[in-house]
């Protein structure tokens, strides 16, 4: 009997990471923290270069500077530059690099939050209220979805915090290998509005504090910027591997 084209179902196509998009925060008249003569939105614009140069050879996997200059860009535009570039089935992450800073100088180490509307801890609701503040008047549509596919979306919030809780915990887990950060201060979550408004898992890196003297003297060297993006680097890595092995983590 001939064997008929057609007859036999395709092979599904295993889920992937298509995307990862890099923002470094703040820019332009959006300065950020600032102490010890630095500002943040100049350091995490260096940081951020260094992650794309770490990994935009990976095979099979667009790497995308949201901010490439010292430009303010609006929340709305961060939100749909990467939106935009998420194609139906594909799959991005979203990673947003910062700066701590407190009102007590002897705060240090590294932060890795997730997207909740239920903040961890008092200071983690503090911290998504800094980071939020220039964006406070733009609380629009960030999607650029309409009501029906924002509805859809809003399914699909609880596996975007699911996914990026664990890239989150993969990231911190490599953050703590960097002995001249004292580790890191954990896992937090918060409402962050950056990572509210895209659609696909996403995490906000704080890589330490520009009001502790050791931290940024560190983070501020341009010698130390690859051995500390590596190690943001490997836990993105890290989190890649698993969502392909386990087919977007549904084996």
């Amino acid at each position: 009997m001939p064997v008929i084209p057609g007859t036999f179902p395709k092979q599904q196509k295993r889920s992937r990471i298509n995307h990862v998009f890099i923002d470094a925060g703040h820019g332009g008249k959006d300065p950020g923290a600032g102490a010890y003569g630095f500002e943040e939105k100049d350091i995490v614009l260096q940081l951020a270069r260094e992650l794309y140069n770490l990994m935009k050879n990976i095979p099979d996997l667009d790497v995308y500077l949201v901010r490439s200059s010292d430009d303010f860009i609006t929340l709305e535009k961060r939100c749909n530059f990467a939106n935009s570039r998420l194609k139906k089935h594909e799959n991005g992450l979203f990673i947003s690099i910062h700066l701590n800073a407190s009102f007590f100088p002897d705060a240090r180490g590294a932060e890795v939050y997730y997207l909740s509307h239920d903040p961890t801890s008092e200071m983690a609701r503090m911290v998504a209220l800094l980071e939020n503040k220039p964006f406070s008047l733009e609380l629009t549509n960030l999607t650029g979805k309409k009501p029906v596919e924002q509805i859809i979306s809003r399914l699909e919030v609880v596996q975007y915090q699911t996914e990026s809780k664990m890239a989150a915990e993969f990231i911190d887990s490599e953050m703590v290998k960097l002995p001249r950060l004292t580790g890191s201060r954990g896992v937090k979550s918060a409402l962050f509005y950056v990572l509210q408004g895209v659609l696909m898992p996403s995490v906000l890196v704080e890589i330490g504090f520009i009001s502790n003297k050791s931290d940024i003297e560190y983070i501020a060297s341009p010698d130390n910027h690859q051995e500390i993006m590596k190690a943001v680097s490997r836990g993105i890595r890290t989190y890649i591997e698993l969502f392909e092995k386990s087919n977007g983590f549904t084996e």
